[in-house]
């Protein structure tokens, strides 16, 4: 899969969007979400902005986003079918 395949460039608008939403919900800052994750600010906004850098949006910083956030990470994988 290339970093430029468009279902990857959506996953990540989406991932993107909901981190944005979760923090905002919350009434915190970008930089009160980095002090939360002990990351540099950043890095929040390049995980809101659903930068193309393959070391920034990663499970282990999504885990990280989740946790400072007080929620949990849920991953699935689901069938895709063809219509």
């Amino acid at each position: 899969m290339s970093e430029l395949d468009p279902d990857l460039l959506e996953l990540r608008r989406v991932l993107s969007a909901k981190i944005r939403q979760a923090r905002e919900s919350r009434g915190i800052t970008q930089g009160q979400l980095a002090h939360q994750m002990e990351a540099p600010r950043s890095i929040v906004n390049r995980l809101e902005r659903g930068t193309r850098d393959k070391d920034v949006m990663t499970v282990s910083s999504l885990f990280r986003v989740a946790q400072a956030l007080g929620m949990k990470l849920k991953i699935e994988f689901i069938e895709e079918w063809d219509v």
